[in-house]
């Protein structure tokens, strides 16, 4: 499910951002283990990146691996990244 969500969020696009800046940047997801990026994702610059404190571990935990936060007209949206054994 987490697979999906991530391809829906790298195809956002923008249709009012001029060429020559783009509306997005690109954000790298390390795993539970936190070695390296193993996932790729495009997000809003407007959206709030959230990582877990660097004393956590993730190894066994459902923590997500990453929060973003989005102000909306109604209030706030998280979007939660999780990766399960």
């Amino acid at each position: 499910m987490h697979k999906l969500f991530l391809l829906l969020l790298g195809l956002i696009s923008c249709q009012n951002c001029p060429k020559s800046s783009p509306c997005f940047q690109r954000q790298e997801i390390c795993g539970r283990s936190g070695a390296s990026p193993i996932y790729r994702a495009k997000a809003p610059l407007d959206w709030q990146r959230v990582d877990p404190l660097l004393t956590e571990s993730l190894v066994d935990t459902t923590k997500p691996l990453v929060t973003f936060l989005s102000k909306a007209d109604e209030g706030l949206i998280r979007i939660t990244i999780h990766s399960f054994p």
